[in-house]
């Protein structure tokens, strides 16, 4: 295992398409791919309890879950992994809707050639940790937000306090 080397999860239920795409994926020149296989949705989901999937390749038509229900139950098990649809369905709304429900991009077999499929994939692993950073950034700034905020309320606490005390002991050294 290459330290550097991309883990592909690959949920494929045909084992031919499988074998070929595992093939291309392992001995295409940068080496930067090794492949993990699934043939369903259950050991799909069983594979992504550990972290170390940086992105999946996923067919939309299991054995135990078919259409945009198939990449529903991966994304929301796992939302953080980039998913690139690889499927055999020329269904251009199915593609449109799997996009705007998270997917990276959307292949047809058949039609996407290795160079295609290895370039969606550097894509779609960059892409998504851009995401994850603009949301960390954000988190971080909605944060900032709250810590200027706390201190404007305390400031604000403060002199509110402050100025009966400074009244109260005025009056004092003044009455001694």
């Amino acid at each position: 295992m290459s330290v550097d080397a991309y883990q592909v999860l690959l949920v494929e239920d045909d084992p031919g398409q499988a074998f070929v795409l595992t093939e291309l994926l392992i001995h295409e020149p940068t080496g930067a791919f090794e492949v993990i296989h699934a043939s369903t949705i259950e050991k799909a989901i069983r594979l992504l309890t550990d972290d170390s999937t940086d992105v999946i390749v996923l067919d939309l038509n299991l054995p135990d879950s078919t259409g945009i229900g198939t990449f529903d139950r991966v994304h929301t098990h796992r939302p953080d992994v980039p998913i690139v649809i690889l499927s055999g369905m020329a269904d251009e709304l199915l593609a449109i809707d799997t996009m705007k429900r998270g997917a990276q991009d959307y292949l047809m077999k058949g039609s996407a050639d290795v160079h295609t499929i290895v370039r969606a994939l550097h894509y779609a692993i960059e892409r998504k940790r851009a995401e994850l950073e603009v949301q960390r950034l954000q988190t971080m700034m909605c944060q900032q937000r709250r810590m200027e905020s706390l201190g404007l309320l305390a400031s604000g606490i403060a002199h509110e306090i402050n100025t009966p005390s400074q009244f109260v002991s005025a009056n004092l050294e003044f009455m001694a």
